[in-house]
This record gives structure tokens, sequence and C-alpha cells, in this order.
């Protein structure tokens, strides 16, 4: 039933739960000397401190635009001497205070409240303390509301493959915060690796803190639409009659569990069923922030693109304003309400990637909005870091033209344009595997329904084997190439970007092709097009930081694989619009539960 109780939205925390991440993010000092714990912050004399951080604010503005809460309350415990004040900024361009207390040296528990009324567009609150000569101590700081919502329950979804070390870590964290892991309902780890989470050493632990709401799933390798798609059916027919929200995460995030209660808390009280997004920030640098928000291009057949300017910034000196508005939320870490599933149906399943952009457009285009809640962020592996020349660019590709084809009025429009052309920059850089990785994902959009018929095993399979038979995908340590006499090949760096970058490749392709680049360097992850295609052999290091690949020119090979890329980009152009109709006419089936039931009936490896 509804309550009017005080219900709690967020905690301020003020140290992070691992050494890894800076405590910086949740309370730091603005002058002067402080101590924290996780749960308290003594601020030393003649010192000045502040929440005013990317976890140590209520985001205040989100709240009034999403949700049904009007008041909140701040609650703290104070001890000491100095002075606490309750700060609120807005649109304009100065903070204004919204409460204050004299801490005379008595231990007292004592609440701020204050107004959501004047946050449309931006606006935070937070405390700050400041001290002269004598030592202030500030602890268990909540926010609640006593506006009226129906309660309901979280149930966290997390996919795994082959990385049970970090889905353990992931349910140690969950398990270490009593007040989160009562929170949550169930934990179903579908776990479609060889290697079982189950068998990890830490597992044992991580089982007996959560007890008997963790449910381990073992299932074939359906990817991730497969992974969460799995654990969304069971929590929904879990839940029966009841509604409540699948929060989906990844297994190589790291995750404060404060999190889970903030995704919650604003689920709870969404004027209407909300799907909320965690936002992202790297693991390898994490005060950075990914984006604020993430929109499509589709036209441009693009995903991920940052909804505003705050996109890998350094949250310890550049703190977001303005609230953005997203098109959807990605599945680093993700609630979905169940409402919204019954209502537009499953993922569809695509194996890998798209899956959560597919899925937040389709809700939106049925009403529902995705909100990416600032606060609520996940530290998961930098997009910096990731090497893109792999086989999960298959199913970029083709899963791009998929969602693209359903959402997009004219297809495949001035998008195919764009493919074609990064497909002749990897041709310039001599990237002939990868050209045929993406040559591969657009026959098989154009091939139609049929091609997610096994959920996506067979896919996998195909372009794993095709990559092996190009050498430059080949992966190369060290010691590789010192027996390739390559080890003390000159590093080169890159030169500045062409005026003109079409000229520029044109005038390359017309080089390469009359054998006009000589030389072997070495150039960094970072080198574009125009800066490797100058010379024929390249030892190039991977993304990644943990290897090499050589690529090198093959004039046969150029002249093969360009012909390939204007016959398929034809083809593309030519029969775009009948695949279209096709992908939109197989839709609501892919998506069905019938047919997620028929693929889960495939049974585990």
């Amino acid at each position: 039933m509804t309550t009017t109780d005080q219900v709690l939205l967020q905690r301020l925390l003020m140290a992070a739960c691992r050494w890894t991440e800076p405590d910086d993010l949740y309370v730091r000092a603005l002058s002067g000397a402080i101590d924290r714990t996780r749960t308290s912050v003594t601020v030393h004399p003649a010192s000045h401190a502040t929440t005013q951080t990317y976890f140590g604010r209520f985001e205040a503005s989100h709240w009034q635009r999403w949700t049904t809460v009007g008041e909140i309350e701040v609650h703290l415990r104070v001890e000491g001497h100095g002075v606490v004040k309750l700060y609120a900024d807005d649109a304009s361009t100065s903070p204004r205070i919204l409460g204050r207390f004299d801490a005379d040296g008595t231990e007292k528990r004592i609440s701020f409240p204050a107004t959501l009324d004047r946050f449309l567009d931006e606006g935070h609150v937070w405390l700050e303390m400041r001290t002269t000569t004598g030592t202030l101590t500030v602890s268990d700081v909540s926010i609640t509301t006593t506006a009226a919502a129906e309660p309901r329950p979280t149930s966290i979804v997390i996919c795994t493959f082959n990385r049970p070390d970090d889905c353990v870590g992931t349910l140690a964290a969950l398990g270490s915060d009593p007040l989160v892991r009562d929170l949550v309902e169930t934990i179903h780890v579908v776990d479609q690796g060889t290697r079982p989470v189950s068998d990890d050493p830490g597992f044992p632990a991580a089982n007996a803190a959560l007890g008997d709401r963790l449910d381990v799933i073992r299932q074939a390798n359906l990817g991730g639409a497969g992974g969460f798609t799995r654990g969304m059916v069971t929590v929904r027919d879990r839940l029966g009659d009841r509604h409540g929200g699948v929060l989906v995460m990844d297994d190589d995030i790291r995750l404060d569990p404060e999190t889970v209660l903030r995704m919650t808390a604003f689920a709870r009280f969404a004027r209407r069923p909300t799907i909320v997004g965690a936002q992202m920030l790297n693991l390898y640098h994490p005060a950075r922030l990914v984006a604020q928000g993430e929109n499509t291009d589709l036209s441009r057949f693009r995903g991920g693109v940052p909804s505003d300017r705050f996109s890998n910034v350094d949250l310890l000196g550049d703190l977001p304003r303005q609230r953005v508005d997203s098109h959807y939320a990605a599945w680093w870490s993700c609630l979905i309400p169940t409402e919204i599933l019954d209502e537009i149906g499953l993922p569809l399943p695509v194996f890998f990637q798209w899956d959560d952009v597919e899925l937040g457009l389709r809700a939106r285009r049925h009403g529902y909005s995705s909100v990416a809640l600032p606060g609520t962020g996940v530290w998961h592996a930098d997009f910096e870091l990731k090497d893109w020349d792999d086989w999960p660019l298959f199913f970029r590709w083709r899963n791009t033209l998929v969602v693209s084809s359903l959402y997009l009025d004219e297809f495949p429009g001035a998008g195919a344009d764009e493919l074609e052309t990064q497909l002749l920059h990897f041709l310039v850089e001599y990237r002939y595997g990868l050209i045929a990785t993406a040559l591969s994902a657009v026959e098989a959009f154009l091939a139609g329904p049929d091609e997610l018929h096994d959920g996506g095993p067979a896919a996998l399979a195909a372009v794993t084997a095709l990559r092996a038979q190009h050498s430059e995908t080949h992966r190369l340590s060290p010691d590789d190439l010192v027996e390739m006499g390559l080890a003390d090949v000159a590093l080169v760096l890159e030169t500045p970007a062409p005026k003109d970058p079409d000229r520029e490749l044109r005038r390359l392709l017309r080089r390469q092709l009359r054998l006009r680049v000589h030389g072997t360097v070495a150039i960094d992850s970072w080198s574009s097009w125009w800066h490797s295609g100058t010379f024929s052999r390249v030892v190039a290091t991977n993304r990644t930081q943990d290897g090499f690949r050589v690529r090198q020119i093959s004039r046969r090979r150029s002249i093969a694989a360009y012909r390939d890329i204007r016959r398929t980009m034809k083809r593309l152009r030519r029969r775009g619009p009948a695949a279209q109709r096709a992908w939109r006419e197989a839709a609501p089936q892919l998506s069905s539960r019938e047919n997620w039931d028929r693929l889960f009936a495939t049974g585990p490896d």
C-alpha cells in the first residue's frame, strides 16, 4: 500500500568504498584539512569542506523534473564546534543558503527542509561545513521525503561471461552494505561462460552475505542480450501480479552500493514508469565521467552520442550543472520497470551491442523516458582502452543497421555514405580483416531477420573464423616482434590532420595502388588513417595497450577489398529499403516471450 512515512532517497556518504576511487568524489576540503570515514567527515580547525561533489550532492533538477517529490529533508548528526549550511544552486550564477546550524559542542541530530521548486533546468542541494578554532564532525547524512508512492521491489540481473572474479567483486559490494542488501529482493546472475562464477574462490563469502537473494542461472552463451533477457523474464515470472524494477548491470563494473539505493528511490517516485540509468565513470581514470547522458544520431548510424559538452571530463575539476535528457540508458547499470517490458516487449536477440539502444528507443516511441541520473555512477572499463579492431565490430555494425532500419524514416540514407567512408579509412590502413568483418555485418543485415534465429552463437563463430584468416588481426607480443625482426622499429608520431580529409583519402588511395608508399614504422594506438596510410608497413599498438598488430600493404588485397566495399555498399543502398521492411515486420516476434523461451531452451554449453 502507499505510505507517507519518511522514505530514504539517498545518503550522503563521505568516502569511497574502495581505495581505488577518489574520496574527493564524495566530500572535499575547500581549505584546511578533513578526515573521512564512509559515513562521516571531521573538519579540522580553520577548515572548510563541501559535499558539492559528484556523489555528495542531491540532484534537485532531475528529481523536480521527473518525480512527484516536492519536499525533502536533509538529516545529519553534528558534533563539535563549527557551522553547517545547506546550499542550493539553480539556473542563476550564484548559490543560495537554504539552512544553517551553529554547532556548540553538543552532539545533535538536526534536519534541514528543502523545497524542489526552482530547479527544472539545473540545480543541486549540498552541505558545507566550516570551522574556526574547533573541530566539527558531521555523520549519518540522509535525505528523505514524505511524498506518497508505492514501494517497488528491485531485482538485480548481472550477465556474465568468463569474468568470475569481476562478477564476484560486484556481488561482494552488494553484500557489503546491509541497507542496500535488504533493499534488493533478488539478484540473478546469468552465467554464460565456461569458467563458472560459482567456482571462484570469493564466491562462497559473497553467497553467504547475500543468502537466498542470490540465484545463479547457467545457460548457453546468447550474449549480453540473451543474458539480460533471461534475467528479465525470471524476475517477471517471480513478481507475478506485482510490478518492480529490473536493474541490469555488466559483470565487470565497480559498484558503489549507494547507486542501487538512489536508482530504486528515483524509480519509485517517477511520475510514470521511467528507465533509470547510472552514468559511466572510467575504471582506470575513476574521476572522469564518460557522458552526462547519451543520444543517437541514426541518420549517421551512431549511438552513444553525448547529450552535452560534459563528456570525458574530470569531475574533480568540472562538475556538470545543467540537466540534460537522453534517448536511452546504457546497460552497464540500468533499471527498467516491468510495466514497460510488459507493454513494449523484451529486447531483440541481437547478441551483443545496441540492444540497450533499441529498447530505449522503443520505450521512447511508447512514451516512456530514459533518465541518466547523475550521482549514480558506476566504474566501467575505459572505452579509449578497448580494442575496436576485433569481432565486436561485426555486431556493432549489423545491429546499428538493424536498429536504424527500425527507427529511421528514410533508410539507409546518408548513413551509408558514412559507413563507406569508414571502410575506405580501414582500407588505407591495410585493415583487410576489419573490412571483411564490417562487410559481413552489412551482408548479415541484408540477409534479414533469420540472421537472429539462434540468438548469435553462429554469427560469433563465423566472424571469429573469418578474422583468423587475416594475419593483421592477430595480436602480437613484444617477444613476437623480436622474432619478426621488428623490435627496434622507430616510433613515428602522428602528423596534423589534413585540411581536406576527402582529398587526402583519394590521394592516399592512388599512392597505395601505385605502391608509392614506403617504410616500416611503429605507430601509437591513436594514430589515424592519414598517418598510418603513408607507410607500407606499420607496427601498431593495440588500443588495449597489451600488444601489437602488424599491418602491411598488399596491392592485390587492396584492389579486391575496394571492389568488395563498392559492391556491398551498392547492395545496401539498393536493397536496404526491402531489408528495412523485413526487419520491421519481424521485430515484434523477435522480441516476444515465445521467441526468447525457444532460445533459452537450447540449454547450457
